[in-house]
């Protein structure tokens, strides 16, 4: 999730509609600067969206990168560690945010959270 070059906070309880959207956005120059980060780190780097882009890498190399245990729950979302890959498919699933160290400065300045999203089928009623 991207910084908003206004200043508005682009990631938490502060909610975007199509009336605040330009407000949100990204600078970007920055925004490239992030993808050549991310691309430098060994990741597949998708078109920013919005507020956002994806990032893509083996389980294993994002691990590495950011220095995380992932475990994937029985119902298909990632969980950090061990001890919680073992929540039911009934239990609320949230966003992993990860550390944003592995960055370099240049990157940090345009990057609000690095998180990884529960799988779109645990929306609705599982997601919180």
């Amino acid at each position: 999730v991207f910084r908003s070059a206004s200043g508005r906070p682009a990631h938490g309880d502060d909610v975007i509609t199509t009336e605040t959207l330009a407000d949100a956005m990204p600078d970007p120059a920055e925004v490239a600067e992030v993808a050549t980060a991310f691309s430098d780190l060994g990741f597949v780097v998708g078109p920013p969206m919005g507020i956002a882009m994806s990032i893509t890498a083996p389980r294993e190399h994002v691990e590495s990168v950011f220095g995380i245990e992932l475990a994937l729950r029985s119902d298909g979302a990632w969980a950090l560690g061990a001890a919680e890959a073992g929540a039911s498919s009934g239990d609320a699933v949230d966003d992993i945010e990860l550390p944003m160290a592995a960055l370099p400065d240049r990157a940090t300045r345009a990057v609000a959270a690095i998180v990884i999203e529960p799988p779109v089928e645990l929306f609705g009623e599982l997601a919180t």
